[in-house]
Parts: C-alpha cells; structure tokens; sequence
C-alpha cells in the first residue's frame, strides 16, 4: 500500500472529521501528522498521511477534501 502526505484546509467540522476518521479502527487509512492555524475565522491547514492518493508525484500536494457517503475522500486541488 503506497501512502501519500498531502495539504488539505479546513474548517473546524472538517479538521475535527479528520481526526476523528484518522483514530477510527479499521479504517487507519489516514493520519494527521501537523496541524497549523490558517487565518482569524478557525481554518486549519493540515499536512495528512492517506492511502487514497495515487503514488509518487500526483499523491503529493495540496487536495480538497470531502465528504461522500460516510467517508472522507480527497482530489487534487487543480488550482494550486
């Protein structure tokens, strides 16, 4: 299983899914590994260790993360 470490911002119900979804067993698939003040209004940035991101280059970088279903899912932010 290859793992990537992205960037993802987020607003605190997402920064507190995050953490929540990294802890949960079985899943694991996913951890927070720094966690950074963004701005004034409670935005985070976080650098995260997933197995959902593709290997090498493309698995690497700033991603927008989402909610599907019950599962948070990440795609590539094109625009950074």
């Amino acid at each position: 299983m290859t793992m990537g470490t992205i960037t993802v911002l987020a607003a605190p119900c997402l920064r507190a899914r995050l953490y929540d979804e990294g802890a949960a067993l079985p899943y694991r698939g996913m951890s927070v590994l720094d966690d950074k003040p963004w701005n004034h209004t409670g935005k985070h940035i976080l650098w995260i260790v997933t197995d959902q991101t593709p290997a090498g280059n493309m698995g690497r970088g700033h991603f927008n993360a989402f909610i599907e279903g019950d599962r948070i899912k990440f795609s590539k932010d094109l625009d950074v």
